[in-house]
């Protein structure tokens, strides 16, 4: 074997065992990656993050909305003269009266009054909760948000009245006195009537 293919055959073992020391060290860095960390996807991680305020009335946004469309709500004759409704402005609250008379039931620190909303024919109208004895008192409303909003707006599209099934929580009491604002296109100004629920009288 001559001078040259001597050369070749030592370069050749020298970079065999540069390529061996490079994948030792990389495997070295993968391991301690691995064990040190967290092995969930992050991105996946970060896209799903746990809301544990899901299921608290008083963790519900202020600006927090619904908007119940026609399709949603159920015909329905009203009686003007039924002194258990309460009404402002285009919006009738079914049974209002008797729901401050009686506090139902709690279910997990929640208070559920009913009162259906009912709306006019062709009459659109935003109810929204402007102040109360009772952080987190909230409108909730079938097929909406199970939590309740702060505002809702209701859409009556047909010829005849609809109703919207739902009603007012409390969160934490089981009486409390709810001011409503109700903004329509059949009012020229904002309407406001207080609700008390199971309470005599509110100020």
């Amino acid at each position: 074997m001559n001078r040259a293919s001597v050369e070749r055959t030592l370069l050749t073992r020298a970079g065999i065992a540069s390529m061996l020391v490079l994948c030792a060290l990389l495997c070295i860095g993968i391991l301690a990656s691995c064990s040190a960390g967290d092995l969930s996807d992050p991105v996946e991680k970060s896209q799903h993050p746990i809301d544990e305020s899901d299921d608290d009335r008083s963790a519900t946004p202020l600006e927090s909305h619904y908007d119940a469309k026609c399709e949603t709500g159920r015909q329905i004759d009203v009686d003007p003269a039924d002194v258990n409704n309460v009404a402002v402005g285009p919006v009738t609250y079914l049974g209002a009266r008797t729901a401050a008379e009686e506090a139902p039931p709690p279910s997990e620190g929640m208070t559920f009054f009913k009162m259906g909303a009912a709306l006019p024919p062709q009459t659109i109208a935003t109810v929204t909760v402007v102040e109360t004895t009772a952080p987190g008192a909230v409108i909730q409303v079938e097929n909406g948000p199970e939590i309740g909003t702060r505002s809702v707006t209701y859409r009556n599209c047909e010829d005849g009245a609809l109703v919207w099934v739902g009603g007012l929580v409390l969160q934490g009491k089981d009486s409390g006195c709810v001011t409503l604002e109700v903004v329509s296109d059949s009012e020229a100004t904002p309407q406001r009537v207080r609700i008390p629920l199971n309470t005599s009288a509110c100020d």
